[in-house]
This record gives structure tokens, sequence and C-alpha cells, in this order.
């Protein structure tokens, strides 16, 4: 539980201008289903036909250590090189708008990071109802883009994944991208308790 709480405080330093939006508009988490995370996606303009959920609640770890914060991006090329678009200790993910444009440069680009994040280790802990994962071969991509978002950050999404989307969907780029929106929300199919849910309790003002 103490893991779960720390990471909750982990994504409140994502966003550059967190404390300015009254903590992004952060509830806390509820139990989920498949159904009603695919309805709330709509309001994100995700395509759900795009949408991977973690496997399970140690699953939901894992994949919470890759990310580091949410909304957040990570990037691998067609080889399955994790490839960081900023540095490591940068909380603020101001950049993924410029890198969404220039996602074609990134084989080129020269930041270094410790976090070694394998490709495989992340598909494994991914639920995959929609097959975007199982029919997905990367090596007829030039990248794949994992996108991850919690229904509970929803302030955070609005401010964010709207915006990212915006770009994926309308800027022109020149290679070959796989975007994958990854649910980091807890799924009632886990046979949660609604007791064993972390709280996120904000009180600034």
């Amino acid at each position: 539980m103490k893991q779960i709480i720390l990471v909750i405080i982990l994504f409140s330093l994502t966003s550059c201008s967190f404390l300015m939006k009254k903590w992004g508009g952060i509830k806390d988490p509820k139990i989920e289903t498949l159904e009603s995370i695919t309805e709330y996606s709509k309001t994100l303009t995700i395509d759900t036909a795009l949408i991977a959920f973690a496997k399970d609640s140690t699953s939901l770890m894992q994949i919470n250590n890759f990310f580091v914060g949410s909304p957040e991006i990570l990037i691998f090329n067609s080889a399955k090189k994790h490839l960081p678009y900023k540095a490591d200790g940068i909380a603020c993910n101001a950049s993924v708008d410029y890198t969404l444009q220039n996602v074609c440069r990134m084989n080129a680009n020269e930041i270094m990071s410790k976090r070694l994040i394998n490709y495989d280790s992340l598909i494994s802990c991914l639920d995959d109802p929609n097959n975007c994962i199982s029919n997905l071969d990367i090596t007829t991509f030039d990248y794949v883009v994992f996108l991850n978002f919690a229904k509970y950050f929803d302030g955070v999404n609005k401010t964010h994944i709207i915006p990212w989307n915006k770009i994926i969907n309308e800027y022109k780029i020149d290679c070959k991208v796989k975007y994958i929106y990854v649910n980091i929300d807890y799924i009632k199919s886990w046979g949660l308790k609604k007791k064993s849910l972390p709280k996120f309790r904000v009180n600034l003002f």
C-alpha cells in the first residue's frame, strides 16, 4: 500500500503547472471496469481500439515503475530500444508536445538515461482485450509510443492527453508510428476490495 501511495505522489509531480491547476482534478481511485474505462476514454478523444490495460495489481505496480508519472509517454524504436525524451530526474512532461511533433527524429536524439526499460517486460504486464498488441509487429513501425492514463487523473488528462491526441491526429509526420494507450486504473476483474484502494486527499485552499 505504501508503494501505491508513493506512486500516486510521484504522479502529482509530473505536470509543470500541476499545483496551479488545483492538483489537476485528481480524485480518489475507484474500481473500474473495461467498459467504464472505454466510455471515459472517449471523452479524451482516445481511439478505444488502441487501449491496453494492466493485467493485475502486480502488473500495475510494474507499469507505474516504467512510466514514473501520469499521463506520460514511453517511446521504443523498431528494435525495441527505449528512447527517452527527457533526462533522468526531470518530472515535467511539457516537452511531450514537441516530442510528438518530432517523433521521427527520436533515433537521432542524444538524451541518455540510466533507466533501462525493456519492451517485452512492459508488454508482458498488459491485458489486451482490443488486440492492439497481439496484432502489432513492431518491426513494421519506426516507433511505438505508449501513453498511460488513469480516470482518477481526469483534470490532468483533459489538459494533457487531449492536446497530445490533437497533435497525434493532425500533425503531419514522415515516419510510421503506432500509438498505444495504457490504462492504469484499478479493474474490477482483479478482485480488489474498495477498502484496499489508496486515498489521495489534497487540501490546498
